[in-house]
């Protein structure tokens, strides 16, 4: 029994792409869960919030992180998608 496939080039650079997105999106969930999610009850009207022990200044903009954490997501998602299905349409082939 010998399978014979092809793997093309287009099905690479689609996977290193979805890679490239998914670690992406992970960084900005990341950055979102640390410079905003602590302090999110903490803002004052003006939408900062001043730690005295680390003298740091955080701003509640910081939450807008989330977005592109969410849209890089989809996009990995979409790409994982266009991933599997260029590979189920290249079956490998049985021959003898």
């Amino acid at each position: 029994m010998h399978f014979k496939s092809k793997f093309r080039m287009t099905q690479l650079v689609v996977l290193i792409a979805s890679i490239a997105s998914l670690v992406t999106s992970l960084i900005f969930f990341f950055l979102y869960f640390h410079l905003y999610w602590p302090y999110r009850a903490l803002f004052n009207s003006e939408g900062t919030y001043f730690d005295t022990q680390a003298n740091a200044v955080y701003h509640e903009d910081s939450g807008i992180l989330l977005l592109p954490a969410f849209l890089l997501l989809i996009i990995t998602l979409a790409l994982c998608k266009i991933w599997h299905y260029r590979r189920s349409a290249q079956t490998p082939k049985y021959v003898d």
